[in-house]
């Protein structure tokens, strides 16, 4: 979960993921790079409170809503780089 390969793999779709931002924010009318910097930051202390509450938590439903918050999140991701 957070090293090897499966990290590797989070790292190419986070890449992905910008480059479909970046290349698609000249054309959106009303978003300009500070909502988007705002849109990445919120995003990462998301992902780091999600994988805090992955890591450390002892009980297994916080451990179970954790990964299907995950998982949720990066298939929504995934269907929108596929599309």
């Amino acid at each position: 979960m957070f090293d090897g390969p499966a990290s590797e793999r989070s790292e190419a779709r986070r890449a992905l993921f910008a480059d479909l931002i970046d290349a698609t924010l000249p054309l959106a009318e009303g978003v300009d790079g500070r909502k988007v910097l705002a849109w990445r930051i919120n995003a990462k202390f998301a992902h780091a409170a999600l994988l805090q509450r992955a890591r450390f938590s002892t009980e297994p439903a916080p451990l179970r809503q954790a990964k299907r918050l995950a998982d949720g999140h990066l298939a929504l991701c995934e269907a929108m780089l596929l599309s």
